[in-house]
């Protein structure tokens, strides 16, 4: 059987506590503190869920965290809530690619982006690459299962299509299995963009850069 690790915490307060059908919980922003000081990466995804479903927010986690002192993983939550306060990220799967492709030199935004269409509702698009009009969509599994879901995409697709901005979706899977295919993908995306005129003036990406 597993061993029950046991973690003592000096800056735990009472009001820390949430009861849940009896069970004693940490609220939010305390287990989040707790997270980061052995698993940071996983309180950095447990953060951008819990800010998306609007179970917290950037300045309730720091108000909680600011006067903790020198807790382990103290820092890295901080710093993390100031880059949330000031970016719109949706899912860590979005920000993963964003961060990889502006590592590649495509120059992403790292924020999503609302642009007009034609119908007047707009579309938010979750990595622009403004150079060249082209949004990149990473998709999970757990949003693009249901009927209803799938009827979202279709309807997404035909907005796109009123505008100047080209669509490049990207799988999970491909992205974690064959990257090499989708940087293609949004590569061709980029080349198609450039045949009409846009972000003809601006530099290839790194992926696309060849020696002379």
């Amino acid at each position: 059987m597993p061993r029950l690790a046991v973690r003592r915490a000096r800056w735990l307060q009472a009001e820390d506590i949430l009861l849940i059908d009896r069970v004693p919980t940490l609220r939010l922003p305390a287990l989040l503190l707790a997270i980061s000081a052995v698993d940071p990466a996983r309180a950095r995804g447990v953060l951008i869920d819990a800010v998306q479903r609007g179970l917290t927010t950037p300045a309730a986690v720091r108000d909680r965290t600011a006067d903790v002192g020198a807790a382990p993983g103290r820092a890295a939550l901080l710093d993390l809530c100031d880059r949330l306060e000031h970016l719109r990220i949706e899912s860590v799967f979005q920000d993963d690619v964003a961060g990889d492709l502006e590592r590649r030199g495509y120059r992403p935004e790292r924020s999503t982006r609302r642009i007009p269409t034609a119908d007047g509702i707009g579309l938010e698009i979750d990595i622009p690459l403004p150079d060249w009009c082209v949004a990149v969509e990473p998709e999970g599994d757990a949003y693009h299962r249901s009927r209803d879901q799938r009827r979202t995409d279709r309807r997404r697709a035909g907005a796109f299509a009123g505008t100047i901005w080209v669509r490049v979706p990207v799988d999970w899977r491909d992205w974690l299995l064959d990257r090499d295919h989708v940087i293609a993908a949004i590569d061709a995306a980029i080349a198609a963009q450039q045949a009409r005129g846009i972000g003809t003036d601006r530099p290839a990406p790194a992926s696309r850069q060849r020696p002379s």
